[in-house]
């Protein structure tokens, strides 16, 4: 009698799928796309080349795996804290605890989303980046107009206000990643006091 193969535990397919991202999101981070090597990701995630074409095809679909990672995670991290109040401080000391957070739990898909952020704009994969970042300030943007019509800020300049608060962001998280400052809640809390009371 003739029996079917027994499928692979899905849980095992999960775990080998998010070692190899795991490996490729280290070697893509600190090489780069074009110097980086499918052997090199191979090494790393200690599997052979057939089992990372069986889970991602191709080098470049294993990349785009990962930026989709990065955009997801992103885009929820500000959802989730846009979501969890009406009170425009709270909501952005959120996002800005959300930002924290994710870059000290996961500095490597930070490292690769920063490095893709800065690479050439004819690159599909840094187009895709930059449109979940478009999003992300106009979710905010349009918070922070809810906010205007409630008298909670005055109605003035928002591009500029996004700059400054996206740009204080983003300093500390690159202080973070090159100097090792410490990204706490209360340093989320404090750049978002100080923004915000020149809102006022």
């Amino acid at each position: 009698m003739k029996t079917n193969p027994i499928p692979a535990e899905p849980s095992i397919e999960k775990n080998s799928a998010s070692r190899i991202l795991a490996a490729a999101l280290e070697v893509f981070g600190a090489k780069g796309y074009e110097a980086t090597s499918i052997r090199e990701i191979c090494e790393r995630a200690g599997i052979t080349r057939p089992t990372l074409y069986y889970f991602f095809e191709s080098k470049e679909g294993l990349y785009r795996a990962l930026v989709e990672e990065a955009n997801r995670e992103f885009h929820r991290t500000v959802t989730a804290a846009l979501a969890a109040s009406t009170d425009l401080r709270t909501q952005y000391k959120y996002v800005a605890r959300g930002f924290f957070a994710q870059v000290t739990e996961r500095p490597a898909l930070v490292r690769f989303m920063y490095n893709l952020v800065w690479s050439t704009t004819s690159s599909p994969f840094a187009q895709e980046l930059h449109k979940t970042y478009a999003e992300v300030v106009e979710l905010m943007s349009a918070a922070a107009r809810t906010a205007e019509k409630s008298g909670q800020i005055s109605a003035s300049h928002l591009e500029v206000r996004m700059i400054v608060l996206m740009g204080a962001l983003g300093e500390a998280i690159s202080c973070f990643l090159f100097l090792g400052t410490q990204l706490t809640p209360a340093l989320a809390d404090g750049i978002v006091d100080v923004v915000f009371d020149g809102w006022k």
